[in-house]
């Protein structure tokens, strides 16, 4: 079996086998999250789900398990990334940063 009904199957041997690391799961859709969430992932990580869609998303998961850490990923940047943080997610998962302008940063050690 394979996909998401897959994966459900082995969740409990999954999480036995990294028992010192939690599991997260990449999803496109709510049901799959749901699903995956109640089968005992620690975390969801979304994956090109629009800021109103996510919204809801993060609602609906916070009711099942109110401590699952809920990422976004898929075409964020800094000039929707507020929108995205204002969804309710715990972090925002993004290359961005490897495609934007240099900028040169400096730094002062001073003893105090």
């Amino acid at each position: 079996m394979d996909g998401v009904e897959g994966l459900i199957g082995q969740m409990e041997s999954i999480k036995a086998k990294s028992c010192e690391n939690r599991v997260f799961v990449e999803v496109e859709n709510l049901q799959n999250a749901v699903e995956i969430c109640r089968a005992g992932a620690d975390g969801i990580q979304f994956d090109k789900l629009g800021c109103l869609e996510l919204k809801e998303a993060v609602k609906v998961l916070r009711g099942l398990k109110p401590d699952v850490v809920i990422l976004a990923a898929g075409g964020i940047n800094k000039g929707n990334a507020v929108e995205y943080a204002e969804t309710g997610i715990d972090a925002i998962v993004t290359s961005a940063v490897y495609y934007g302008k240099p900028v040169d940063i400096g730094t002062v050690i001073e003893r105090i």
